[in-house]
This record gives structure tokens, C-alpha cells and sequence, in this order.
């Protein structure tokens, strides 16, 4: 997941904590790369800021977004939950923010990318996946945009009649047709979508209790 992820971010436009290394003339995965350019120069860091500390605070989000993407949020929880100074924090995010370490707009787009257009997930799952890593609500909308292109009543009857062909071929129609519901619904298709997909994967011509 993180190594598709990081690949749909690069198709994005979003930079991974590598790339922003080099930018300021530093090694990937070298120790305190990330104070390389960025807080060397005393008068760029704000008088209420330890710039040791700083230095600290950034090689800690270029180690933590080279394991794995982060949000905006998560890279500042992580900082909090760290017992950075609040002033630390601020000058940190809005650093990585600029040299694109932190992308919510790229993640997200990547995020809707790869689990909705390429893998089938529904617009509510995603939303859901989304709003739990803490992307503001603007941005989520925005990559949700993608989908609009996507014929998702399609789609829901073809992850449909792929589950379907997978199950016991005794099982009655109308229970194939509730677990389908179940799993789309947990993809995160609407009700409506669920049970016209399964309803048409199984053959039947209404609704069931």
C-alpha cells in the first residue's frame, strides 16, 4: 500500500522526503538531512524557536515521511505527542509544508487515485479514510472529484459478480446477494448502489429480507 501510494504521489506532483533532502543539498537518509538549508541560517528561525530543537523537529518528520506519507495533522500530532514546543511545531509543519515534504492536497489525490479509481473503493470509504487522517474537508472533495468520471454502478456490479464467483455455489441467491450487499457497503458504495449490483450479480428481480 505505501510503496502504491508513493508512486501515485510522485504521478501527482507530491515529493517524498527524498526528494526534498536533495533539494536542500542532503543525502537521502542521512542523519539531520533535513537541517541541511532549511535552519543553518540563525536569522531565518524566529527568535522564539530553539533552533536545536527545530533541527531536532525536522530530521524527525524527514525520518517519520520516508517510512510512510504523512498529513499535514499527523506530521504536527507526531510533533506534539514528541513534547516539541508549540513554536517548534509551527516553524516545522509550515517547512515541510514548503518544500512539499507535506502534501495534503497531493496525498489525497494519490489516496483516491489508488484505492478508488485503480481498486474499486466507494466514495464514502474513502471520505472515511480520508477524514481519519485528519485531510481538511476541502481537500477531500477536491480528489473525490476524480471519481466523477467513474460509472460507479459499474463498477459496484463488477466487484460484485467477481465476489459472487468466489462464494459455494449451494449458497441460496438471495444470501449471496446479502453478503454482497455487505461487502460493497464496506467498500464504501451507498445503500442504492449495493443492492442494484447484487440484485443483478444474482439474478434476482427484487429486494430480500
Amino acid at each position: 500500500m505505501i510503496a502504491r501510494l508513493r508512486a501515485a504521489m510522485d504521478a501527482a506532483g507530491a515529493r517524498p522526503a527524498e526528494v526534498a533532502n536533495a533539494e536542500v543539498g542532503a543525502e537521502p537518509g542521512e542523519p539531520g538531512a533535513a537541517r541541511k538549508g532549511l535552519d543553518d541560517d540563525p536569522a531565518g528561525v524566529p527568535d522564539d524557536v530553539d533552533p536545536a530543537a527545530l533541527s531536532k523537529a525536522m530530521a524527525y518528520l524527514t525520518r517519520s515521511a520516508s517510512r510512510r506519507p504523512l498529513t499535514v495533522a499527523e506530521a504536527r500530532d507526531k510533533l506534539v505527542a514528541r513534547e516539541y514546543d508549540d513554536a517548534v511545531v509551527d516553524v516545522a509543519v509550515a517547512r515541510a509544508i514548503a518544500m512539499r515534504m507535506l502534501d495534503d492536497e497531493g496525498f489525497a489525490r494519490a489516496w483516491v487515485g489508488d484505492r478508488g479509481v485503480k481498486r474499486g473503493y466507494g466514495r464514502r470509504r474513502l471520505h472515511r479514510e480520508l477524514a481519519k487522517r485528519k485531510v481538511p474537508e476541502p481537500v477531500i472533495d477536491a480528489a473525490l472529484s476524480q471519481l466523477d468520471e467513474v460509472d460507479e454502478t459499474a463498477q459496484a456490479l463488477e466487484l460484485a459478480r467477481q465476489r459472487a464467483q468466489r462464494m459455494p455455489a449451494d449458497l441460496p441467491p438471495a444470501r449471496v446477494a446479502q453478503r454482497l450487499v455487505g461487502m460493497l457497503v464496506r467498500r464504501g458504495f451507498d445503500s442504492g448502489t449495493a443492492h442494484q449490483a447484487a440484485r443483478e450479480a444474482t439474478a434476482l428481480d427484487r429486494d430480500w429480507d
